[in-house]
C-alpha cells in the first residue's frame, strides 16, 4: 500500500493510517510506503509530526517504508509497484495522488474530506472513509488485504474510471464544450 502526502503536514494523517495499519504490519499481510516531500516552509508543516511518524514506524522495521522528495516523474514506479493508494487526510481540497493511482491500477482509499472522494463510486472503484476513523480505515485494508479478486477487479474498474470519465479524451471534449458556450 502506498500513501502519497507531505511528510510534514499532520492533516494528512499518516499516523492514524499506520495505526490502521498496525495488525497487517506486525503480522507481515501488508507493507506501507509512506512517499511525500519534505518542505519545511509549506504551511502547517511540523518537523516533530515527521519524528513522531519514524517513531511510530520504527515498531514495523521495514514493512513502513519512507520515500522522500520523490521526482514527479518517478512517481508512475512508485504507482505501479502498489494495489492500494490511501489518502485518510483531513482538509484536503483536492488530493489527487489517488486518482493518479486509479490511472496504475490501484484501488484508492481516501477519506470523504479529500476533494477527490467525489471521483469515486465507493465499493466499485474505491473506497471512501471518515478522516480519523481507524476502525472504519483498518476494515477497509483488512477486506483488500485478504481479497486479491477483489483488489484486482477494483483496481481494474478503477483504471476503466481512470482512462474514461476522468481521462484526457473527456476532459478535452469538457473544456472545448465550455469554449464553444
Amino acid at each position: 500500500m502506498v500513501c502519497v502526502g507531505k511528510l510534514l503536514q499532520p492533516r494528512k494523517l499518516q499516523d492514524k493510517l499506520i495505526e490502521a495499519m498496525a495488525p497487517m504490519l506486525r503480522d507481515g499481510r501488508a507493507e506501507l510506503t509512506l512517499v511525500g516531500s519534505m518542505i519545511g516552509s509549506a504551511k502547517g508543516a511540523e518537523t516533530a509530526y515527521l519524528e513522531g511518524l519514524k517513531q511510530q514506524a520504527a515498531e514495523f522495521g521495514p514493512a513502513v517504508r519512507f520515500a522522500a522528495d520523490v521526482p514527479y516523474a518517478e512517481m508512475t514506479g512508485v504507482y505501479a509497484a502498489q494495489d492500494v493508494c490511501v489518502l485518510a487526510a483531513r482538509k484536503e481540497p483536492l488530493g489527487f495522488a489517488p486518482v493518479e493511482a486509479m490511472a496504475h491500477g490501484c484501488v484508492p482509499v481516501v477519506s470523504r474530506q479529500c476533494g477527490c472522494a467525489c471521483y469515486l463510486t465507493p465499493g466499485e472503484d474505491g473506497f471512501i472513509v471518515n478522516a480519523g476513523d481507524v476502525p472504519g480505515l483498518a476494515a477497509v485494508l483488512e477486506d483488500l488485504a485478504a481479497d486479491p479478486a477483489m483488489v484486482s477487479r477494483m483496481g481494474a474498474a478503477a483504471r476503466a474510471t481512470a482512462e474514461g470519465r476522468l481521462g484526457m479524451a473527456t476532459f478535452v471534449q469538457s473544456v472545448e464544450r465550455l469554449i464553444a458556450g
